[in-house]
């Protein structure tokens, strides 16, 4: 069916291009182009002169970006005054002999962190009874 199309078009029209380019139009095209625009002198740029501050103020607005980052999550992540309270009343009560024997989060912490902080037990007892090492 296409082929049939194309065939009365090529007996409509023929083969032959009915665009025609005058002589010699693109061996000086370029010239011509060139003579018809304006003339344009280029000047380099003075170089700028950069403060302090310009140089500064994106370490400074970084800076600043950070302290809005913690104050933002300390202000997110802090426990509520009714939170304090709570924990301040449960640990204010007197604990019963049972909850004595077992070992708080508070101790399971602190044998974790003396554990891990490598230091041997006659220094651990001179740091928590301000025992000075040399005397």
């Amino acid at each position: 069916m296409d082929n049939m199309k194309d065939k009365k078009l090529e007996d409509i029209c023929g083969k032959e291009n009915p665009f025609t380019v005058p002589e010699g139009y693109f061996e000086h095209l370029t010239q011509t182009v060139m003579d018809r625009l304006p003339e344009r002198r280029f000047t380099t740029p003075e170089p700028q002169h950069i403060s302090m501050w310009q140089r500064v103020k994106p370490w400074i607005y970084l800076a600043a970006m950070f302290c809005g980052i913690m104050v933002g999550a300390r202000y997110v992540f802090a426990p509520s005054m009714q939170e304090v309270a709570e924990n301040t009343q449960i640990t204010s009560r007197m604990m019963t002999p049972d909850e004595a024997q077992e070992p708080s989060y508070e101790d399971i912490y602190l044998e974790d962190a003396l554990m891990n902080s490598r230091m041997d037990d006659y220094s651990v007892y001179c740091y928590l009874t301000d025992v000075d090492d040399e005397g």
